[in-house]
């Protein structure tokens, strides 16, 4: 071997560049998984209050059909267009009203909008016509704050004066 001629080891092992390459790799990797796991944690958590909202939707319509079956004239016929009700739950009877009532969960706001509802010439639910005096058109929403935005779901559905009370 020449004089000044560096002299390099055989040796088996990890180099400077090799241990610095495998941790980048495995740094790299536990982040994705960290990302993934908050973003898995993150759809959960929408999905359970899509779920939920679903069910306070589903509520809701009972809600509605159980007041008109008690009594139209009483509890459906009354109601003001376009208002916000909100729905109040006392002993073992809904009831609307137009109160704003407490988040149900601590998060959701369930309202109920009541629509008169026109008929034309052929009967058909129409925007011109006869007011149905004996249908209503309900819209139901359900709105809760995720995210850094408001997110509303909604039903919409006819009722009508089925038992004539």
């Amino acid at each position: 071997m020449k004089p000044g001629t560096p002299k390099f080891s055989n040796k088996n092992g990890f180099g400077v560049v090799e241990i610095i390459v495998a941790t980048t790799v495995i740094g790299i990797v536990l982040a994705s998984l960290a990302q993934a796991g908050s973003a898995s944690f993150s759809l959960a958590r929408r999905s359970s209050d899509r779920t939920e909202a679903a069910f306070l939707l589903k509520e809701g319509v009972e809600a509605t059909r159980f007041l008109r079956d008690k009594s139209w004239s009483a509890n459906i016929n009354n109601l003001s267009q376009n208002q916000d009700y909100y729905f109040l739950f006392s002993g073992s009877d809904y009831q609307f009203t137009a109160s704003a009532q407490p988040f149900l969960s601590g998060k959701f706001q369930r309202v109920a909008r009541v629509f008169e509802v026109k008929r034309n010439a052929q009967s058909d639910i129409d925007s011109v016509g006869t007011v149905d005096l004996l249908t209503k058109r309900f819209e139901i929403s359900v709105s809760w704050f995720s995210g850094g935005a408001t997110t509303t779901e909604s039903v919409e559905f006819y009722l009508t004066n089925l038992f004539d009370n």
